[in-house]
């Protein structure tokens, strides 16, 4: 048996132990810390740890059983908030969720006439509540109806089992784009669709939008301002269907109280209102919201930086040359969201699709180090209206100011340099203290002094006015919720001076990658609105790739960038519980990932699905703007529902018996409407021919194939491979090791160039891709000088 010295036993050859770990002292300052009464168990067992830890054969390991018997590791509620409080803060994180997916009318200059949907959103924070309220009530009600799977089953045309068995008769591919479950088909049994159509009917006068058929009367061809109008519609309908279902369940686990859903929705409606008005970006009719979600991993997460690189590569390959930017939609991200080091890699991506920027300074000590290795004071970084710009000439000739394509290379230099050449005495500084002050006042070893000030140098007011969003996550860890922070949402970021919003967003950014114990946390974000106080740490604690706030957000192509393999990897065996505690760590995060990823995709398809349910009953009645078309003219809802807008108007021969008004979606789905899709309000009038009521007859088994989600979903994700790269260990950030990673993501990119271009929407000459996709990083190696070795630098006090 492998023998094992004693950790508080003198070495062979070597001095005693220091006195400070003499078993009387340690047992003295146990007994000082029971005499505490103001020491939490939590503290007392944390202090227990660390001193055992450090003087092995000091305590007894029953103490920590005690201690974990009384409740050390079980938190309690903060006195100071009430139960009313937390039932309104879930109850508007619900509806804020559910409404802030991707339209086509949103942001700023939208007219209210042709159908702006954070008018809707605000009405609904107003005088159209109450029809919301109702309508969760009794959806609630209609779930405690004896037999509510039955009456979901027979909504969709049988048992649950009915519904899966015909979604197993499709081949596989179908079977992947479908995922209709029985919640999805709860959602839409025929009593709730009735609670909808009643909704609708209350509600209509506020979804102004313009009237007339999706077909134009005239020419035959879209009406693209009434498309945008009715599939907006349609999916803001679904989402009150999703939040209203959602606010049913929580109230029948008395999760939420119906005294706090009223100002709790209200909340989440008016947030939502206010987020979705500022956004910069909206829905295309060419081309699909194209989402990357990057994991981190500390300095492993520099294989994300390199795999991103290239893909920028392409994109950027792409803008420059004049028919592959012609023939493809824009190919740049839209929606970025990351954690830990793939935050601050989604960072640099904003950075790049920024339309201007200022060209920075080239010197050799990269984060200009004061006297003592200290970066600059907050003081002394330039104001943003007034950039130092050194003229020097290095890598780029620099002027007051750059855009387009020298902004975008400037971006793809820094993403090569910065995660390639620092090393951890460049990016934190260490705060060294006896061990047991961890269990006092200390709340982390290092501080990130060095991530600060590059952030405080790179990150312009430019980069979050741009098109692109920025969403950081990290965890509150007084609400234990995941914090998705954006830089588009005024409750996030203040949006009213760019000082303060970029302020918003560096300590956002901060909170999302420091980890517990190890980092300082950070004390104060900017939460609905307000700055609020608490701690802040890693949001790779509760979501490793962060791919739900894409999903919700709108997002219809996500590519998940993982500095980690897809499965965990095995170890070899633990030999004490020290070594187990470190393997659950481990394992618990794998779990997360794997979960999280099968989580966000259904979520996505279910959602999707859901909408073309809905677009099939809204258009199907007899008054909608599909049916109500031109003569001559025909309007295929299927193809609308599928976003297929070049097939939705086609002339139709003479004598084909159909008439003009009636039919609806023919073969689509042809489910009964609710409430009309024309639009009302703002002076149009609501159509005269109202159907009687919803039909109650699902799509039939044929109908599957108009459920497909692929068109409208997908999700493509890059692992690192653990047999050609190895992952780095803790916060040693080497840059030999760096290099590394970096090029290992890079590489990964490349052997999947064609796929992944094509995934991004890139149509370009084989030959031109083939270039972008074996470009060699550029690294300015002048910004890579290093400070004097040494294992750490200390922090200034």
């Amino acid at each position: 048996m492998k023998s094992r010295s004693r950790p508080c036993a003198p070495r062979p050859g070597g001095p005693d132990p220091p006195s400070p770990w003499h078993p009387g002292w340690v047992c003295g300052v146990m007994a000082s810390v029971d005499s505490r009464s103001k020491a939490s168990p939590y503290r007392r067992l944390a202090l227990v740890i660390t001193i055992c830890a450090f003087a092995g054969c000091a305590a007894k390991t029953d103490a920590i059983l005690r201690l974990f018997n009384e409740g050390a590791l079980d938190s309690s509620q903060d006195p100071a908030l009430t139960d009313e409080a937390i039932s309104r803060e879930l109850a508007s994180r619900v509806v804020f969720q559910a409404v802030v997916g991707g339209y086509f009318n949103q942001g700023p200059g939208v007219d209210p006439s042709d159908g702006a949907v954070e008018a809707w959103l605000e009405a609904f924070a107003s005088d159209q509540l109450n029809p919301f309220l109702t309508l969760v009530t009794e959806i609630l009600e209609e779930t405690r109806r004896p037999d509510p799977m039955g009456s979901a089953g027979s909504s969709a045309g049988g048992s649950p089992d009915a519904v899966q068995g015909e979604v197993a008769q499709l081949d596989v591919v179908q079977a992947s784009a479908v995922q209709l479950d029985v919640t999805q088909a709860a959602r839409h049994s025929a009593p709730v669709r009735s609670l909808r159509d009643d909704l609708l009917k209350q509600v209509q006068p506020a979804l102004v939008g313009p009237a007339g058929p999706i077909c134009g009367e005239d020419s035959g061809h879209l009406d693209w301002q009434v498309v945008k109008y009715h599939a907006d519609r349609i999916r803001f309908v679904e989402s009150l269907l999703r939040a209203a279902t959602e606010l049913a369940e929580l109230l029948g686990e008395g999760a939420v109280w119906h005294s706090s859903i009223t100002a709790g929705a209200r909340q989440g409606f008016r947030e939502a209102s206010a987020y979705l008005a500022n956004r910069k970006w909206a829905r295309r009719r060419r081309g699909l919201t194209l989402g990357l979600v990057v994991k981190g991993g500390g300095p492993t997460g520099i294989f994300s930086a390199g795999a991103v690189w290239r893909m920028l590569t392409m994109i950027e390959g792409c803008l420059a040359d004049p028919e592959c930017s012609f023939n493809s939609a824009d190919p740049r991200f839209t929606l970025m969201s990351g954690t830990s080091t793939g935050a601050l890699v989604s960072t640099m991506v904003d950075i790049f699709n920024q339309d201007s920027c200022v060209c920075h300074e080239v010197k050799p000590a990269l984060h200009d180090m004061g006297e003592g290795g200290q970066p600059p004071t907050s003081s002394a970084e330039p104001p943003l209206d007034q950039p130092t710009v050194d003229k020097t000439p290095g890598m780029f000739s620099c002027t007051d100011s750059m855009t387009g394509s020298r902004c975008r290379r400037q971006a793809r230099a820094l993403l090569a340099t910065l995660f390639t050449c620092l090393d951890q005495r460049q990016l934190y500084c260490v705060d060294s203290q006896w061990a047991w002050e961890l269990a006092d006042e200390q709340k982390g070893i290092v501080q990130f002094d060095g991530i600060q000030h590059l952030m405080g140098k790179y990150l312009e007011g430019a980069t979050y006015q741009n098109r692109s969003e920025l969403i950081v996550n990290a965890v509150d860890f007084q609400s234990g919720e995941l914090l998705s922070l954006a830089d588009q949402d005024p409750a996030s970021t203040y949006q009213l001076d760019a000082k303060v919003a970029l302020k918003d967003m560096r300590a956002a950014i901060e909170a999302s990658f420091v980890l517990p114990v190890i980092a300082q946390p950070v004390l104060e974000l900017r939460v609905h609105g307000d700055l609020r106080p608490g701690v802040y740490l890693d949001g790779g604690i509760r979501s490793e790739l962060p791919l739900l706030p894409l999903v919700r957000r709108g997002a219809e192509r996500v590519i998940v960038v993982s500095s980690a393999p897809s499965r965990i990897t095995q170890v070899q065996p633990q030999e004490s519980a020290l070594d187990i505690a470190a393997r659950y760590i481990d394992v618990s995060l794998s779990a997360v990932t794997e979960g999280e990823l099968v989580r966000g995709d259904l979520q996505a398809r279910n959602t999707v699905a859901g909408e073309i349910l809905q677009c099939h009953e809204l258009l199907g009645s007899e008054s909608s703007p599909c049916t109500k078309r031109s003569k001559g003219v025909s309007c295929d809802a299927a193809a609308f529902c599928q976003a297929r807008w070049a097939d939705v108007c086609s002339q139709r021969e003479e004598g084909d018996g159909s008439e003009d008004g009636a039919g609806g979606a023919g073969g689509a789905g042809g489910a009964g409407g609710a409430g009309g899709a024309g639009g009302a309000g703002g002076g149009v009038a609501a159509p005269a021919d109202e159907p009687t009521g919803p039909s109650t007859s699902p799509p039939t088994s044929l109908d599957l194939e108009a459920l497909r989600t692929d068109r409208l979903w997908q999700m493509k994700t890059i692992f690192r491979n653990p047999r050609r790269s190895d992952a780095s260990l803790g916060y040693s950030f080497d840059p030999v090791h760096l290099r590394r990673l970096f090029n290992a993501g890079a590489e990964a990119v490349r052997l999947r160039c064609s796929e992944i271009a094509g995934f991004m929407g890139i149509k370009a000459d084989p030959d031109k891709l083939r270039v972008w996709c074996n470009a060699t990083p550029e690294v300015e190696e002048r910004l890579c000088s290093h400070l004097p070795e040494g294992e750490f630098r200390p922090c200034a006090h």
